[in-house]
């Protein structure tokens, strides 16, 4: 009798084993779904995360563009450059490089760029002469022929696409 209890007792060992090892191998798969699962909703969290960053970003653009911001502070910074140092009126002269410092942020925070430069002279198609805001408009130039123009402010990019066209005057 104490050979069967001592094998009835072996068997429940090694079955008690074998279903421990079956219990450890399930927590282990769990982990590794719940791993698997968790890195999965980080990249959607993730992923609406850049989108809203992107939404916003957009919009403050548009509205930075419509509002001709970009335009105007490049203005102002070009006028302040052409006094120089201590030229201003006293009570403006502490202001001379916020346009730029307010140019430089909104190129950082947004990704801005500016697009082409002013004083550039350059031939363009005259049928591309859209992508430019005109200045002193001389008419409708002949459709098919390069026409001159002088770039008296640049745009604005932002990636590939651009948000604020180049200020220019058609040019003799």
């Amino acid at each position: 009798m104490k050979k069967k209890k001592k094998k009835a007792k072996k068997r429940r060992g090694a079955a008690s084993e074998r279903a421990v090892a079956r219990a450890r191998e399930g927590v282990q798969r769990a982990g590794r779904k719940l791993t698997d699962r968790l890195a999965e909703l980080e990249r959607v969290a993730d992923t609406i995360e850049a989108a809203a960053v992107e939404r916003f970003q957009s919009a403050a653009v548009r509205e930075l563009a419509e509002d001709q911001l970009l335009r105007d502070l490049g203005d102002l910074q070009a006028a302040f450059a052409t006094k120089a140092a201590g030229g201003l009126p006293p009570d403006i002269e502490p202001f001379r490089h916020l346009p730029a410092a307010v140019l430089r942020w909104m190129q950082e925070s947004f990704g801005l760029t500016p697009y082409l430069e002013a004083g550039k002279v350059m031939q363009v198609p005259s049928d591309k002469l859209d992508n430019f805001a005109l200045a002193r408009d001389r008419g409708d130039a002949q459709a098919g022929v390069l026409v001159r123009l002088r770039v008296l402010a640049p745009g604005w990019k932002r990636g590939g696409e651009v948000v604020v066209a180049p200020r220019a005057e058609l040019i003799g």
